[in-house]
């Protein structure tokens, strides 16, 4: 038995070793990681020969040193005795001077396996050369030695490092002895549940044409990209550094360059069973559109964890998709559960369900007992389970809970069981998973708690990966297979077929299509799906002899029974399941209904497990395989059944009042989208004159959802054989006002990109409108840009965006704004320092965006090639420090410049780790940064960057404890930076930073903020020493006479005065404030909120006292804008409402930090924004033009209750006016989209009072 220590990295294998040492004896003293050690990485105080004996240890020196040695990957080693003999080698002094100074043992510890053979292997030639070359008795723990202690360590120790365990080992472990007395019961129960459902979930839901289904075999990995995260703009950056690092890691490509939004995905399976993101997501929804791979993502998770726990071979799955940690999985689907609020056992439709039981914990102990047969398991079990096993808890398919009051349920007891399982539970992993809400203002989940991540297309490579599988599985033979891929390629070369197979389950029937077919393709995505059912029937009619001789029949008895349950799901709270009694009354009416006879019933359904496309999941129940088909046969059944109605015979349900029934309702935007796609070319016209309707003229003209819908019906070619009616949608949904409803749509993070048009059906107006309202832009708004340059990226290849922009840019004046919008396109990467045409450029121009171009490396690298271009680039990083790219190990040295410089960085220092962690790996906490930095020096020997960048680096070898007690390591930092530019805002933020360190000082009592002779960093520390003594600000606030004086004095003083100080020169340094520039200001501003996002600190003590002597006093709004600056960025919210609640005046400086904190509450005290704070922002937009808007509230999160404080009138003006900025009109048109849904009247009851299906 061995264990998996390959999954801990140097430094936790140290501490699990020292962790092992330590329980077997309690006086080990273990040392620092990554700290000279002087070769023992623990010791212990006590002689064991003297303990064995009963004699008191002589001294307390060392007298059995233990040294760690660990190994990436051991098998990897041909020859592990030359390793370790190498290894020792290099140790070999230390070992002897461990002696000298009173060692009487020395054991080395690896996880490097050793070879037995009697002299010659490996244990005996190695403990040779330790007898021959070290004073004292020597010798190896080998892998093995590791693993017979490991096996009888204690289980709070296995638990403490999870990583470690194999899936059997979880088991064994949960069951301890000191479970309990139902230990037995427990360990039966999970065993018997895991064999349950492992067995339930090998197929992929999704049935194929003669395939064999094997989900492992077939599976890819979608991507998913990372839209939302508890914690604001700062961890959303750090969540996307993590993505990326995956995301190469996986890929092992050199370009590691963000080249925009679009860019920053990942595998979804390589996301979420990667123990980072399980640390730093614990609690995550996963969202896709129909048939993008969800439930598969779901079965796949829990399918490698129930292997491993079972002990099934995992080997032939690929290693970045394997479990990391051991997880007990429990997979709960959301219609189940929603069946369980309403009372209801989904196991057992006899059984009631009290509503003190409701609970997910409730359904996860009734899944436990269901699936082990019976076996009894309650919630007291599970609690037991959850409190000793990290667990995974999967809960898929919110958005097939029909019902929003339902969903709503639901979505709550989630919440409330996260945050239980916070309090009660080891380690466990929560995961959802949805369609994309149409129903933006339900179902929210909190913003603080839960991150949200977006499946997205599949790749190019991926639709080929999948082709493999997928031949393999069918079995072709290798001629078919290559044929079949030929034809494969050449068939996505078209725009309509390429987005069919961007979708798994699409690609799926576009594969079983192309190898039934050959070339002859349908290219609608309706038809496609009704070329698959064809074809799916045909084969099992080849099987099935009633299959064959209804085959008519079983397709009307689909679109019927889909019809039904997706109506009944909406009307009546149902699961999407009909008993086998009721489907049998529903088709022997339906049949007589149809004149046929009722008792073909029986022939059809004689009790088999399946009928064509419908499963029995439930004993005792059918649905539908997936949600995808039954909305295909709902769409199919509302088509083939819609009346004729002539003149002077009116009659309900014909086409037309279909489309206004189920079109406006989100719930049947599936649904409708298939409907639409039957339409022959003769009715296209009357659905253009529906959708105009929908849009211009029906309760849902403010909303973009009409919009929204006319995109995806454009994106499924309905429209492509009549081009007139092409046009017509197309100019529809591209009148400027839809189309800024559309791109505002885009700005919460939450919902899809808006809009997304294929080749020939709206693409190439798209893209040019969108290239036009850069043009008319005139002014920088970066969340424009932002909208707009991801619904480009949506829209077109890199390649198309690169020679879009370059046709645009060069009839363009304003340079510097194109070259910021190259960068939101994400094709700086692909722009060259020529194609910029930066040196035509003025100076001004330049500054405004040269750090733009440094965020790729080969960019910055040509930059460094360019005197003029570095200088400025220095000058720029150096007064407005950006963060725009995390460090990685190979960046030129202008972006280690760049990085050091900005104060976010430094949050390292102050977050909560351990004194004796090493910076380097704190600081990749923070910025990515992975290892030592190799930075490109080309073209900047002669301004000694070069050096510079070494001495940066170095820093980064010490330990956290020197950093928080010295000011050495800021100053030699500072220092370097400031060599470059004399007054320089980055040097003044990082030694603001560095004053808040417990550094001695020892200076003149005549030192100031302004002595020249002193560095920054003491003359910053010396204003924290100085923190009540008066007198001494006094002198220097009548000392700043300059503007960068100024600029330094004031941003010490509000960072670093004391309380007392801070009340009696006030009112002066009020004045001061007052007749700054706006430039000057906003510098100071700016210094305090950097420095503050990178000291994160949540405390209240500060506030308290300073906000005592704020409040009582009389200041100008600037001067309270830069106190709240000064506070901890939590608490600037509240402060803001407490110091500034009322204000109405007009200065843009103060407007601008207001409607950030505003916009910032929810990640604050407040759950959600109030009437008040909508009206104040509703306000401000008369005086704050658009583009000054900051980007805070387009990251405030949409949906919910998070606008729920906006009154609906207030909504309805802003969306129906140009005058308020896009993130406020997101915001607002969710209100009225939410007002809309709600109102909407189920289609089931729509249907009975029109008469659809009257005869």
């Amino acid at each position: 038995m061995t264990f998996f220590y390959e999954q801990l990295d140097p430094e936790r294998f140290q501490h699990f070793v020292q962790a092992l040492l330590a329980e077997k004896d309690p006086h080990l003293r273990c040392l620092p990681v990554g700290q000279p050690d002087g070769g023992q990485d623990a010791w212990t105080t006590v002689d064991l020969v003297a303990a064995a004996s009963g004699k008191p240890a002589v001294d307390s020196r060392p007298k059995l040193a233990y040294q760690v040695k660990f190994v990436r990957n051991p098998d990897s080693i041909e020859d592990p005795h030359r390793w370790l003999v190498e290894t020792i080698e290099k140790e070999l002094p230390k070992p002897n001077t461990l002696a000298a100074r009173g060692a009487v043992e020395y054991i080395l510890v690896t996880n490097v396996r050793g070879t037995a053979h009697p002299d010659v292997g490996s244990i005996d030639q190695l403990q040779r050369v330790l007898d021959d070359r070290i004073d004292i008795p020597s010798t190896v723990w080998w892998r093995g030695d590791v693993d017979r202690r490991v096996e009888t360590a204690s289980a709070s120790l296995r638990w403490s490092y999870p990583e470690i365990l194999r899936g059997n080992d979880l088991l064994e472990l949960l069951f301890e002895p000191d479970a309990g007395s139902d230990k037995l019961r427990r360990q039966d129960a999970i065993r018997a549940f895991l064999i349950d459902q492992k067995e339930k979930d090998e197929e992929v839901r999704f049935k194929q044409v003669e395939l064999q289904n094997d989900l492992i075999s077939l599976f890819v990995d979608v991507p998913a990209q990372l839209t939302r995260v508890p914690g604001g703009r700062r961890a959303f950056s750090q969540g996307q550094n993590l993505v990326l690092s995956l995301k190469h890691a996986s890929e092992g490509g050199e370009d590691r360059s963000i080249q925009g939004l679009s860019d920053v995905y990942c595998g979804a399976a390589i996301l979420f069973l990667n123990p980072a993101v399980q640390e730093f997501y614990p609690i995550a929804v996963i969202q896709g559109a129909p048939g993008q791979g969800k439930s598969t993502l779901a079965q796949y998770l829990c399918q490698v964890y129930r292997m491993q726990a079972l002990g099934n071979d995992l080997s032939h799955i690929p290693y970045d998709r394997q479990p990391k940690l051991s997880r007990l999985p429990f997979k709960v689907d959301l219609r189940d559960y929603a069946v369980w609020v309403r009372g209801r056992n989904p196991f057992d439709e006899e059984e009631r369900v009290e509503a003190k039981s409701r609970s997910v914990e409730a359904f996860c102990a009734a899944l436990v007992e269901h699936h082990s047969g019976g076996k009894a398991f309650s919630v007291d079990d599970l609690h037991s389970v959850l409190k000793t096993s990290p667990s995974l808890l999967m809960l898929d398919g919110l958005d097939e809970v029909a019902d929003l009051d339902v969903r709503e349920r639901v979505v709550k007891e989630i919440s409330a069981a996260a945050r239980r399982f916070r309090e009660i539970a080891a380690n466990v992993q929560v995961v959802v998973t949805t369609r994309p809400s149409a129903f933006s203002g339900v179902s929210d989940f909190p913003q603080r708690t839960f991150a949200y991540f977006d499946l997205v297309s599949l790749t190019p490579k991926l639709v080929l990966e999948y082709a493999d599988r997928w031949t393999k599985a069918k079995k072709l033979d290798a001629k078919n297979s290559k044929d079949l891929r030929f034809m494969l390629r050449s068939r996505l070369e078209q725009a309509h077929l390429r987005e069919l197979a961007r979708n798994p389950m699409q690609l799926a029937i576009l594969l079983s299509v192309v190898h039934s077919r050959g070339p002859s393709l349908p290219d609608k995505r309706t038809a496609l799906y009704g070329v698959y059912v064809t074809l799916f029937l045909s084969r099992e009619s080849e099987k099935n002899d009633d299959v064959r001789e209804h085959q008519e029949l079983l397709v009307d008895v689909h679109c019927y029974l889909a019809w039904l349950l997706h109506a009944r799901a909406e009307a009546e709270n149902e699961s999407g399941r009909i008993s086998y009694d009721d489907l049998m009354a529903e088709l022997r009416s339906y049949l007589i209904r149809e004149g046929r006879d009722s008792s073909l019933a029986e022939a059809i359904f004689s009790g088999s497990q399946r009928v064509v496309f419908l499963v029995a999941r439930i004993e005792g129940t059918f649905e539908f395989e997936v949600q995808p088909l039954r909305e295909y046969f709902a769409g199919r059944y509302l088509y083939e059944t819609a009346a004729y109605s002539p003149v002077g015979s009116e009659r309900g349900g014909t086409m037309p009042d279909r489309f206004d029934g189920i079109a406006p309702n989100p719930y049947w935007q599936n649904v409708t989208r298939f409907f639409a796609g039957f339409l022959d070319k003769g009715e296209l016209p009357a659905l253009v004159e529906r959708l105009t309707v929908l849009i211009t003229e029906s309760a849902y003209q403010d909303v973009s959802y009409p919009g929204y819908l006319a995109g995806l019906l454009l994106r499924d070619w309905v429209f492509s054989r009549n081009v007139r009616s092409q046009q017509q949608v197309i100019s529809l949904i591209l009148r400027r006002s839809s189309f800024l409803a559309l791109l505002s749509r885009s700005s919460g993070g939450r919902r899809p990109i808006a809009l997304v048009l294929p080749d020939g059906a709206g693409k190439s107006e798209l893209l040019t409108l969108l290239f036009e309202e850069i043009d008319g832009e005139g002014r920088f708004d970066p969340e424009k840009l932002r909208l707009v340059g991801q619904l480009l990226q949506a829209n077109a290849t890199r390649e198309e965006l690169v020679a879009l922009w370059k046709d645009n840019y060069a009839a363009r004046e304003a340079r510097s704004l194109w070259v910021h919008f190259a960068y939101y396109l994400g094709i700086m990467a692909s722009l060259s320092i020529e194609d910029l045409r930066l040196n035509a450029m003025p100076d001004e121009e330049v500054k405004d965006c040269i750090q733009v171009v440094g965020v790729v490396t080969k960019n910055a690298i040509s930059v460094q090639h360019d005197l003029r271009l570095t200088k400025f680039y220095l000058e720029s990083v150096l007064r407005f420090p950006d963060h725009r790219f995390g460090a990685g190990r190979d960046l030129a040295a202008l972006q280690v410049v760049s990085t050091f410089a900005g104060a976010y960085f430094y949050t390292f220092v102050f977050i909560y780790l351990a004194d004796d962690t090493p910076a380097r790996h704190a600081a990749r906490v923070t910025s990515s940064i992975m290892g030592p930095l190799h930075a490109n020096a080309e073209g900047i020997e002669g301004l000694g960057l070069s050096t510079l960048v070494v001495e940066l680096d170095a820093q980064l070898d010490y330990p956290l404890s020197w950093w928080r007690t010295s000011l050495d390591p800021w100053t030699r930092i500072t220092n370097g930076l400031g060599q470059y530019s004399k007054n320089s805002d980055a040097v003044l933020r990082i030694a603001i930073l560095s004053s808040q360190v417990k550094a001695p000082l020892s200076v003149e009592s005549s030192a100031g903020l302004y002595s020249s002779e002193l560095d920054m960093t003491v003359r910053l520390r010396l204003s924290k020493l100085r923190a009540g003594n008066y007198r001494w600000w006094t002198t220097q606030f009548k000392d700043a006479s300059s503007e960068w004086a100024t600029v330094t004095f004031t941003s010490a003083f509000f960072m670093n005065a004391g309380p007392t100080v801070l009340r009696r020169l006030l009112p002066d340094v009020d004045r001061l404030v007052s007749g700054l520039s706006d430039s000057a200001f906003n510098r100071i501003a700016d210094i305090l909120e950097d420095v503050q996002l990178a000291l994160d600190d949540y405390s209240n003590q500060r506030i308290r006292a300073r906000l005592s002597e704020l409040t009582q006093l009389a200041l100008s709004p600037r001067t309270k804008v830069l106190a709240i600056s000064s506070m901890p960025r939590f608490h600037q919210p509240h402060l803001a409402d407490v110091l500034l609640p009322d204000y109405t005046g007009t200065d843009t400086v103060v407007l601008e930090r207001l409607i950030d904190w505003i916009a910032r509450k929810p990640n604050s005290s407040a759950r959600s924004l109030m009437e008040s704070d909508w009206r104040r922002l509703a306000e401000y937009s008369k005086v704050m033009p658009e583009w000054a808007w900051p980007r805070s509230l387009g990251d405030y999160p949409s949906g919910g209750t998070r606008n729920a404080g906006m009154p609906l009138e207030l909504a309805q003006l802003i969306v129906s006016s140009d005058d308020y900025p896009l993130s406020l009109k997101a915001h607002a048109e969710e209100v009225c989209e939410q007002a809309v849904f709600e109102a909407a009247v189920p289609v089931m009851r729509i249907a009975e009072e029109e008469q659809w299906f009257v005869d």
